[in-house]
């Protein structure tokens, strides 16, 4: 009996007693044994080349894979000057860009989505940070779970000196994004050569360290001593110095912040800071627009503040964001 009578036969039997099971199983069988291809298609496996149409996408989608890749591995990305970012930040401010470019050139950038952890706590702290858009909180827990926020951090400013530069190199906070957030990424490998050859960052290092911890040693005294009008009118006034529109000639005020975010800076429930807002509100001190608090009379917050103590200022400020980065 000929090979193609047989094959008839068994396309036959399939058609009439496999199809429910897909059909061709014996088939594809007895066509292996004749020498053909060993795959033959059947209704219910159904394939076939791809066409030049098809391939397409699947080529961009392997592309743009490899395309971040690339940005994660060669520290690359088209959307930010990094140099031009770095120089913002209070480290640098006394190098030009073209000083900074060599330091740009080994940086790599970072994106967090809202609510992404930077860093946390007990982690290795061997890069810094300079936030190029968005907003980011550094924050403890206490042992009845609460979020106690340390520092509120934007554009411009630096991020991880009090860990980079302790004899520990770890993390004691946790640093995370409030809103999405691109920062520049500095390793301890290529910042310390850099700062070997220009030790004017280390001084304004040493500045921003020392700024840092007269502030927090203030806030700290403020906790037993002073009533929560007070502290929290020391955290208005240290969220308008350190924000862009205090040297730029406007009214004082702080960047957008929360009733919660400040609740948890000063270390009382929301509605305790809800009152103490209204009151001052009603004193004709602050304002509230667009989610800021204006400082309609700074001075006379800043005489209050300070009737028996000086008040501590940062060193990190923000940077304005009126032009593209």
């Amino acid at each position: 009996m000929s090979s193609s009578l047989l094959s008839g036969i068994f396309r036959r039997r399939a058609a009439a007693s496999g199809a429910a099971r897909g059909g061709g199983t014996r088939l594809r069988r007895f066509v292996r044994l004749q020498g053909r291809p060993a795959f033959t298609p059947s209704s219910s496996h159904p394939r076939r080349r791809r066409t030049g149409c098809e391939e397409a996408p699947a080529a961009a989608v392997r592309a743009a894979k490899r395309a971040n890749l690339q940005v994660d591995n060669r520290h690359v990305d088209d959307d930010v000057d990094v140099a031009a970012a770095l120089s913002r930040s209070y480290l640098f401010e006394d190098l030009t860009l073209d000083a900074l470019r060599p330091l740009a050139a080994v940086a790599s950038i970072r994106r967090l989505k809202p609510g992404e952890q930077l860093f946390r706590i007990g982690d290795p702290a061997d890069e810094l940070y300079v936030v190029v858009r968005g907003e980011l909180k550094d924050t403890v827990v206490n042992v009845d779970g609460d979020e106690i926020v340390h520092l509120i951090h934007g554009p411009g400013q630096t991020v991880g000196e009090p860990g980079f530069f302790s004899v520990d190199r770890n993390r004691i906070v946790q640093v995370s994004a409030v809103e999405p957030s691109v920062l520049v990424r500095l390793a301890r490998r290529e910042l310390t050569p850099f700062m070997n050859r220009h030790p004017i960052v280390k001084d304004r290092a040493l500045e921003g360290l020392a700024a840092a911890t007269r502030w927090q040693t203030t806030m700290i005294s403020s906790l037993t001593t002073r009533p929560l009008i007070n502290r929290l009118v020391l955290q208005l006034l240290e969220l308008a110095e350190t924000n862009a529109a205090h040297d730029a000639g406007q009214v004082p005020r702080t960047p957008k912040i929360s009733q919660s975010t400040l609740a948890a800076m000063v270390g009382v429930s929301r509605e305790n800071v809800n009152r103490a807002l209204a009151a001052l509100i009603a004193k004709g001190s602050i304002r509230r627009e667009g989610g800021r608090c204006v400082l309609i009379d700074e001075p006379a917050l800043r005489r209050e503040a300070s009737r028996d103590w000086l008040v501590a200022s940062r060193r990190d400020k923000r940077a304005r964001t009126d032009g593209a980065v």
